[in-house]
């Protein structure tokens, strides 16, 4: 499971800076892989329609859930990743 935050920036109307916050759930062995997976799809966005950026990625961090999550019986591995992305305002 992946959930996906904005954590707001400045909007001058004309380019928006925004810091994104990515938590991601799976299975210990396929965590990092899924995180690192996300990171890299984060990365190839910047086509300039409308992302023109995403830099100043920081993690995955490991976080302790409590209670930890399970679903059918596994015992999922949280994650958490921040990037900021700036995107290019829309022309009215």
């Amino acid at each position: 499971m992946v959930t996906i935050m904005d954590n707001s920036g400045p909007d001058d109307g004309v380019q928006t800076r925004r810091r994104q916050g990515v938590n991601v759930w799976a299975a210990r062995a396929d965590a990092e892989l899924l995180a690192l997976l996300c990171m890299a799809v984060y990365r190839s966005c910047a086509d300039g329609k409308p992302i023109t950026r995403t830099a100043q990625f920081s993690g995955p961090a490991l976080v302790l859930d409590d209670p930890k999550y399970v679903v059918d019986g596994i015992e999922l591995t949280h994650l958490f990743f921040t990037f900021q992305v700036s995107a290019r305002g829309s022309d009215y």
